[in-house]
């Protein structure tokens, strides 16, 4: 059958102007030479200064047998020295710590270890996380072909991108990984107004509130079997409350916010399972002291370090 189209027409459709596919060109090159320029920041200035990539690695070389596990509080607050590893990072629930207690002890037998015994572990948003297999979080994995594409960066390049201009081209962390693991940071929360810091603290509370209680409940057995296997490998255990400001601390007296019934539950387990509970909580009185309402700064890390080794192992 013939077409319906002929020749002649066919001839009249024009080929795409020549400065269209100039301006395509440009724009693949120009797209190719951005992820090419993002890769190598990622790369050359990310990377190195990557907490979490330093963590890793020491999670996997430490050897030593007195280590702290918990989140943020322990990991910018116990300034770990000499013996002490801090095997802390920011953002960990129970879950979390028990896979790390598991693995950093699954071949060697424990020391003096300190466990995180905050009630915000308790918190919804705590319960709740998205969890993975036991230590499957921990595990090295296989190196991205592009880093700029993985979970971890993919979300913060703008950020990355904005803090590398500011800075004329030198991209610069503000936390600080010590050989044994602590992750110090610069900050005064005595420099805020009296109303700021206590619209920080109820802010705070907010998200630290206790979660429902059957799933406290869950969480509280986790918790409790995680001593119980320290214990039985031998541990010297110190469960601790770890310092908190002045305006934190009076948030949490709120009945509603479960806080207290919380730190119960850590003297009750430790007195059960012969552990140490310190609750020093309010043991820090400065508020020059914290980097905010609840999380110590470098100077506070320092001095709470010596201070917690004595009260909880009496050095």
């Amino acid at each position: 059958m013939p077409s319906s189209i002929s020749s002649s027409d066919r001839a009249q459709v024009a080929p795409a102007p020549a400065g269209l596919l100039v301006l395509l060109r440009g724009f693949v090159l120009t797209l190719l030479l951005l992820v090419a320029a993002t890769e190598m920041l990622v790369r050359m200035q990310v990377l190195p200064q990557d907490t979490r990539v330093g963590h890793l690695d020491l999670l996997h070389t430490a050897t030593h047998a007195d280590a702290a596990f918990g989140d943020s509080h322990v990991a910018r607050g116990f300034a770990a020295q000499g013996d002490f590893v801090n095997l802390a990072y920011p953002s960990e629930n129970i879950e979390d710590m028990f896979a790390k207690v598991r693995l950093h002890y699954a071949d060697r037998t424990p020391g003096r270890v300190v466990i995180q015994a905050d009630p915000h572990l308790f918190a919804a948003y705590r319960l709740f996380a998205s969890s993975k297999p036991a230590g499957a979080q921990f595990r090295s994995g296989s190196t991205p072909l592009l880093h700029l594409t993985s979970e971890r960066h993919r979300p913060q390049l703008v950020a990355y991108w904005q803090a590398f201009l500011e800075g004329f081209g030198t991209l610069e962390s503000k936390v600080n990984q010590t050989p044994n693991g602590a992750l110090l940071s610069q900050g005064d929360f005595a420099a805020l107004p009296d109303r700021a810091q206590q619209l920080e603290a109820r802010t705070r509370l907010t998200y630290h509130a206790l979660g429902p209680a059957d799933a406290v409940v869950a969480a509280q057995a986790r918790y409790t079997e995680m001593i119980d296997f320290l214990r039985a490998k031998g541990a010297d255990i110190c469960l601790v409350s770890f310092p908190v400001t002045r305006a934190y601390l009076a948030t949490t007296r709120d009945a509603q916010s479960g806080h207290q019934r919380a730190t119960e539950f850590f003297r009750q387990t430790a007195g059960n399972t012969g552990a140490r509970y310190v609750d020093a909580r309010a043991h820090v009185s400065s508020d020059a002291l914290f980097r905010d309402v609840d999380h110590l700064n470098v100077a506070g890390a320092k001095a709470f370090y010596t201070d917690l080794v004595d009260l909880c192992f009496d050095e």
